[in-house]
């Protein structure tokens, strides 16, 4: 049989490349680290200093947030907390926050 005519893209598959790094995870685990993560997750009170260096504004480090503890737990693990930090540093370099984590930001761990 003749070969299929290419798919147009789709989402995403559970496969697929997470935007963050591995250079990009590596630093920020390290940040990670720092903060003394209890049971391998960090507080909101431990993470909002450390996303407030990027200089955004309130209303945007909320909104990364938001994004980031998708279980409400109030606390991100490693791999969040590297999604939040690539999402601050788009938006320090004036690039939109997304109103929808795309799926190529959830973390494979989350998949």
């Amino acid at each position: 049989p003749a070969p299929a005519a290419p798919a147009a893209p789709a989402a995403p598959a559970p496969s697929a490349a997470w935007v963050v790094s591995a250079t990009e995870k590596a630093r920020y685990d390290s940040i990670f680290q720092q903060m003394a993560p209890d049971g391998g997750r960090a507080s909101g009170a431990k993470v909002a200093p450390v996303l407030r260096r990027s200089g955004l504004p309130n209303d945007a480090l909320k909104a990364i947030w938001s994004l980031c503890d998708v279980g409400g737990a109030g606390s991100l693990d490693a791999d969040w907390f590297s999604v939040a930090m690539h999402l601050a540093m788009r938006s320090k370099k004036g690039e939109p926050l997304p109103q929808v984590l795309p799926p190529e930001y959830v973390p494979p761990s989350a998949r």
